[in-house]
């Protein structure tokens, strides 16, 4: 298992990474610079990572013996880690709440017309307006998924993984099982991302499903 949740950890990292960089982009001028269909491959990985984190969670806080403390005070979780997390979801909450404000509309190009759409109903617009709609919900959808990577790396840190060694042989995970699971997961929505964006929305979950068959069969039964 200790391979596996490195390999986690360094996803979690490099979805970190780029998530920031994406919502750092759209304050350039000229934005967006970045393909919006980014996000279709940022944020259900962000949300299939933390499918492990909270078991993670769950698991410390059964190895705490209380369910009413913060993340910091959990076993294995390092103080300045979970202040860093939280004062980035601080910052990113209040950043896309400012970007959701000032949204409009859904951007929808439609036969080169420009249009927003909000709850159905189509405001015409300019092609500046419609960029200016796209680099906001890149923004927003950037940031979002920036929180659970963040959450992920967290819970795939090194000092986590050596608490989770004391829970006992009786409340492990089957993580076989789980992880051929999500495997196959990962692989459908690679396969329909592909056939509905192209192949730089689902490549990346084809590989990583791969990847996930081929890390199940070599994991220990235990966390």
């Amino acid at each position: 298992m200790h391979r596996l949740r490195g390999c986690l950890l360094l996803i979690a990292v490099i979805g970190l990474a780029a998530s920031v960089f994406v919502a750092l982009s759209t304050f350039l001028p000229g934005a967006p610079v970045v393909s919006t269909s980014i996000v279709f491959v940022l944020v259900p990985l962000a949300l299939l990572l933390n499918l492990r984190s909270a078991w993670v969670w769950a698991h410390l806080r059964r190895l705490d013996g209380t369910r009413l403390r913060g993340l910091s005070r959990l076993p294995g979780v390092p103080r300045l880690a979970t202040r860093a997390c939280g004062a980035w979801f601080v910052l990113a909450a209040t950043v896309a709440f400012i970007a959701i404000t000032e949204t409009k509309g859904q951007p929808t190009a439609v036969r080169g017309r420009y249009y927003l759409n909000e709850h159905g109903s189509y405001t015409r617009v300019s092609h500046t307006a419609y960029l200016h709609a796209q680099m906001l919900e890149l923004r927003i959808s950037s940031l979002i998924a920036s929180v659970f990577f963040a959450f992920a790396v967290l819970a795939n840190l090194p000092s986590v993984g050596r608490a989770l060694g004391e829970v006992p042989k009786s409340a492990g995970w089957r993580t076989t099982r789980w992880w051929f699971c999500l495997a196959w997961i990962a692989l459908g929505y690679g396969i329909v991302a592909t056939l509905a964006w192209g192949p730089g929305a689902g490549l990346v979950w084809i590989l990583g499903g791969v990847a996930m068959m081929v890390a199940s069969r070599r994991v220990s039964p235990l966390p």
